[in-house]
């Protein structure tokens, strides 16, 4: 064979093996990718259940989880505290704003151009 031959035949060689390669990368990522998201569905399906679980014992006085209903408990008054703050905040800002807006509109009224 020419040396052009055995380059040609090395150079297909090497973009099957490249080819070859890139679908066995692809494959594996295809699956780590389904795992994760098998994953990720059966974490959320636990998160339903234990809010569930929460939701329907929230009041029990004695079960095996009170220290975790507690820790629960106080997560949610803190939340429902920062949002009530939160609307506050957001109707000061709603109510500085339009007021800013009318003194804007009584300082600087529009006038039209003058032509000379």
């Amino acid at each position: 064979m020419s040396f052009f031959d055995e380059m040609k035949e090395s150079l297909v060689s090497a973009g099957k093996d490249v080819s070859q390669k890139a679908k066995e990368v692809s494959g594996v990522a295809k699956l780590k990718l389904d795992v994760k998201s098998k994953e990720d569905y059966v974490e959320k399906q636990y998160a339903e259940l234990g809010r569930t679980y929460f939701d329907a014992h929230r009041d029990d006085e004695e079960n095996a989880e009170n220290e975790q209903f507690k820790v629960i408990k106080e997560a949610l008054q803190i939340y429902q505290q920062e949002k009530m703050n939160a609307n506050k905040f957001r109707k000061e800002f709603d109510r500085r704003k339009k007021q800013t807006v009318a003194q804007g509109k009584q300082k600087s009224p529009v006038r039209p151009v003058q032509k000379s």
